[in-house]
């Protein structure tokens, strides 16, 4: 009978592997589960505006609040200040979705929005005449997590512990330029020192853009790093993004150095 024929060992595999995926799909959809969070606008916002702010805050306690599930280990304040100050402006970036909160009800009630230029500008009144309350939202929010899991990767927040690095500066580049990134510094926790296993030249190039060399002194083995950038800071992420973004740094893989270009 046809309906009771074995399938070839081979679709047999196939059928059994596709039925593992399957079965381990709600697991992860349970690890991108929603962020509750909620905010609220300025008092002094108009309801023409206020809306726009409340979402945008929102979204930005949502995307730390998801920073905070990936990360090893909690963030010391001035850490965690640099990151909010870094994915803030990028934070509606990151949101895949969102939608109010079961049971969450927009607090005041907008009123009907005034039109023409003045909109923009006028507070938001009660019956009364007086101010209302700011306008407050509890949203869930779904974050784009392996968009979220790169940028803290590049950071090296994923890596754990601090890395040191000898640095040699080249023509073009002075120590009161590389100053300019001590905050850039600690937020990675990268420490400088006169010796260290990773070293570091940098130049300014005659074109106007920055270069960055990064080697292991003593291993033959161990590939050169290269990277580039309009700035000092935007090199300094190019440099050690792509270091950070090999396998020695990703939590569990094997330990080996890539060889990248900028």
């Amino acid at each position: 009978v046809l309906g009771s024929a074995t399938p070839p060992p081979l679709l047999a595999a196939f059928l059994s592997a596709m039925l593992c995926l399957v079965a381990l799909m709600p697991c992860s959809l349970a690890l991108a589960a929603p962020v509750r969070a909620a905010a609220a606008a300025d008092a002094a916002t108009s309801p023409a505006l206020a809306r726009q702010q409340a979402l945008e805050r929102a979204f930005t306690q949502a995307v730390m609040l998801e920073a905070g599930r990936i990360l090893p280990a909690p963030l010391a304040e001035a850490r965690t200040a640099f990151l909010r100050s870094f994915l803030e402006p990028r934070a509606m970036e990151l949101v895949v979705s969102y939608q109010e909160a079961p049971g969450a009800k927009p607090s005041p009630a907008t009123p009907s929005l005034p039109s023409g230029p003045e909109a923009n500008h006028q507070p938001s009144l009660s019956e009364n005449g007086q101010a209302s309350a700011p306008l407050q939202l509890e949203l869930d929010v779904e974050v784009n997590r392996p968009a979220l899991r790169g940028i803290l990767q590049r950071f090296g927040l994923l890596s754990g512990g601090t890395r040191t690095y000898a640095l040699r500066l080249g023509p073009g580049v002075a120590e009161q330029d590389f100053r300019a990134l001590e905050a850039l510094n600690t937020f990675m926790g990268l420490t400088r020192a006169p010796t260290a296993d990773l070293d570091i030249s940098l130049e300014r190039l005659p074109q106007g853009y920055y270069k960055g060399i990064l080697r292991q002194p003593g291993n033959a083995q161990a590939a050169v790093i290269v990277a580039d950038g309009k700035d000092l800071p935007t090199l300094w992420q190019n440099l050690w993004g792509q270091l950070f973004e090999g396998r020695e740094f990703r939590p569990g893989g094997a330990s080996r150095w890539l060889e990248v270009g900028g």
